[in-house]
């Protein structure tokens, strides 16, 4: 109780007199405090040096979704890209990027599903409920769904390391079987899809680049938005490897790509129809993809010299290696 009251004097002769009590501890003095914390450690060269990653990972995003913009096929498999889990593992402490793993595989197998739920519901309501409300109300309840989820302690908790191998392996068969399931059902690849990019694709390479890029305006800024969450959690607050591996997952920009396709009034409800059906073929390979990178990555990083010399060809090489297993998934399906 002593450490929560100021003592001094107010003047001459009144030494000793109680002249101010200020509880040390109260709201304002932690928000002051807290503020001053917080621009300490977000100040200066920690701003800049977060806003240079929040464009360079958003820079890179883009570029991704420029690169696949060409094959409609694979929009399914991007939708759980392992962008922001790169980005996540090399933004961490290289101390820390094994720890962030078993919590982590858990995101794409939650993503995937909740983008597969989405998939199965619009085309059968969307003759009944206009096509915007039920784009968003479905991605308002994937989202919901998604922090239900991840609150329950074996998300947290994760795949223990000795089980991660057999785990990935699992998935990657059980994706490959629903794949199968949904191309009886559906069909590989669908005609009228095949033409949707966003742009012609007989278009200049650079105007082609510039609609694709205007076409997923709103899924970029949701992903920066995720990416800045991550980072500023990460930095302001004493967040456990287990939610850094979970915030790597964030879902917005799968749930605000579906968002833009299937509330795109420009496009006819059908020709959106059939792009959702294909999408839905391919999506159960996307977590299998996605699994491999986050278990392989990690190890691949730590075995690396310290700095981002080193870290940031790793992650254009692992995203390589991701985009060339989606090309060949696409290709082999279409």
């Amino acid at each position: 109780m002593a450490r929560a009251l100021h003592l001094g004097v107010s003047g001459p002769g009144r030494a000793g007199c109680l002249c101010a009590v200020r509880p040390i501890n109260s709201p304002s003095a932690r928000f002051r405090d807290g503020s001053v914390s917080t621009a300490r450690r977000l100040g200066g060269l920690g701003l800049v040096l977060f806003l240079l990653r929040v464009l360079l990972g958003t820079a890179v995003y883009a570029l991704i979704l420029v690169l696949a913009a060409p094959f409609p096929a694979a929009a399914g498999l991007m939708l759980v890209f392992p962008t922001l889990n790169g980005l996540a593992y090399v933004f961490s402490e290289r101390g820390r990027v094994l720890a962030m793993a078993p919590s982590m595989l858990w995101m794409p197998i939650i993503n995937g599903t909740l983008c597969g739920v989405y998939l199965l519901i619009f085309p059968a309501a969307a003759s009944v409920v206009p096509a915007p409300p039920l784009a968003w109300g479905l991605a308002a309840g994937a989202v919901a769904l998604f922090v239900f989820l991840v609150r329950r302690p074996w998300v947290a908790n994760g795949i223990a390391p000795a089980r991660q191998l057999t785990f990935v392996i699992a998935a990657t068969l059980a994706g490959a079987a629903l794949v199968a399931a949904a191309a009886s059902v559906h069909g590989a690849g669908a005609g009228a899809a095949s033409g949707w990019a966003g742009a012609a694709p007989s278009a200049s390479p650079v105007r082609f680049a510039m609609d694709t890029l205007r076409h997923n305006g709103a899924k970029i800024v949701v992903f920066a938005l995720c990416l800045g969450a991550f980072l500023l959690a990460t930095r302001l607050m004493p967040v456990s490897d287990a939610w850094r591996g979970i915030l790597a997952g964030l879902p917005f920009a799968p749930f605000g790509g579906l968002v833009s396709i299937a509330g795109d009034n420009a496009l006819e409800l059908a020709l959106r129809l059939d792009i959702i059906r294909q999408m839905a073929v391919s999506l159960w390979l996307g977590p299998a993809i996605a699994m491999w990178f986050i278990y392989a990555f990690p190890r691949a990083l730590v075995r690396l010299p310290p700095g981002a010399a080193h870290a940031i060809p790793a992650l254009f090489g692992g995203w390589a290696l991701c985009g060339l297993a989606v090309a060949a998934t696409a290709l082999a399906l279409h």
